[in-house]
C-alpha cells in the first residue's frame, strides 16, 4: 500500500459503475489514492425469524474493482466499509465480522449521541462520518478529544453540501462543531459522491474547506497528510502493527561530548593495565 498524494476516501459509486471513465476523471483531477465505499445500514425492527439468525454475516465482502492492470501506476484504490448504527450491538457486529478485516478503512455513522460516544471510544474503527440528510447529533469536547486520543478521524463529505441547501446547512453546522469542540483536529475532506461527474479538484475542495471552518493549512492537509495518517493508522489496526520510538534523556556528557560512564570505564581499564 503506497501512493498517497491527494486522497478522496469516500467514493460511493457502485462497483459496476466504477469504470475507466471514472478512473480517468479522478486521475485528471490530480487524485492519487481513493477509497471505494460500501455502506451498511442498521437493521430496524428485527422479526423473530431474523433474531434467530443473529449470527448471520451482516457485513458484505469488499466490492470488486477495476482490473489491476488498468489501475496500475495511476491510482491506489482502497476498500472502505461504513456502518450506520445507533446501538452497541450493531457496532459489535461490525468489529467482530470476518469480512470487516478485508477492508482497508472502517468507518461509522453514529445515529445518536450514545452511538457517537461508543464510536469515539472504539479503537477498532478508523473514521467517524455523518449523514447530512439527517439532523446533526450532539457532541462535546470530551468525546471529541477521546476520539483524537484514540487516533480516530472525522470526515466532512462535500458532495451533499453542493447538491442541496438543507444538506449544506447541516454539513457546515457539523464542520463548525468540529472546529468548536476540537479545533478541527483529525479532519479529512472527501466527496461522498455517487456520480463521478460531481467530483471536484483538490484545490476546489480546499476552498470549500474554508467555509467549513478549517484553516488553509488544515484544508490542504485534510486531503494529504491527515489522510495519509489515517491510512497508516488503519493499516496498523489491520495488521496489529505498532511503532515505538526510543529516546535517551538526561545523558551525562563530559566536555568532549562522550558519555561519562563510558569515559570512566575506559579510564579505569587503562589504570588497571598500567598496574
Amino acid at each position: 500500500m503506497k501512493k498517497f498524494g491527494f486522497c478522496d476516501l469516500n467514493i460511493s459509486i457502485p462497483s459496476h459503475q466504477f469504470k475507466e471513465k471514472c478512473l480517468e476523471e479522478l486521475v485528471s483531477l490530480g487524485y492519487k489514492t481513493v477509497a471505494l465505499n460500501t455502506t451498511v445500514y442498521e437493521e430496524k425492527n428485527e422479526t423473530s425469524k431474523k433474531k434467530k439468525s443473529q449470527n448471520k454475516e451482516v457485513i458484505p465482502p469488499p466490492q470488486a474493482t477495476l482490473d489491476p492492470e488498468e489501475v496500475q501506476g495511476k491510482l491506489q484504490i482502497l476498500q472502505r466499509i461504513t456502518l450506520h448504527f445507533s446501538d452497541a450491538n450493531q457496532l459489535q457486529k461490525l468489529t467482530k465480522s470476518e469480512n470487516t478485516k478485508k477492508y482497508d478503512i472502517v468507518s461509522v455513522v453514529p445515529k445518536s449521541f450514545t452511538a457517537f460516544q461508543l464510536a469515539c471510544a472504539c479503537k477498532d474503527i478508523d473514521l467517524i462520518s455523518f449523514d447530512a440528510s439527517e439532523h446533526p447529533i450532539f457532541m462535546n469536547r470530551k468525546t471529541y478529544n477521546l476520539a483524537v486520543a484514540n487516533s480516530i478521524y472525522f470526515e466532512v463529505p462535500y458532495a451533499p453540501a453542493i447538491a442541496d441547501s438543507g444538506k449544506r446547512r447541516t454539513t457546515i453546522q457539523v464542520a463548525h462543531a468540529y472546529h468548536t469542540y476540537g479545533k478541527s483536529k483529525n479532519i479529512i475532506l472527501s466527496s461522498g459522491i455517487t456520480d463521478f461527474l460531481k467530483l471536484r479538484s483538490p484545490y476546489d475542495v480546499a476552498n470549500l474547506a474554508l467555509l467549513f471552518g478549517l484553516s488553509e493549512e488544515q484544508a490542504k492537509n485534510s486531503m494529504l497528510d491527515t489522510c495519509r495518517a489515517l491510512i497508516l493508522r488503519a493499516e496498523g489496526r489491520r495488521f496489529s502493527r505498532t511503532a515505538m520510538t526510543m529516546m535517551i534523556t538526561d545523558l551525562d556528557l563530559d566536555s568532549d561530548g562522550e558519555p561519562m560512564a563510558k569515559r570512566y570505564k575506559t579510564t579505569e581499564d587503562s589504570d588497571s593495565d598500567m598496574s
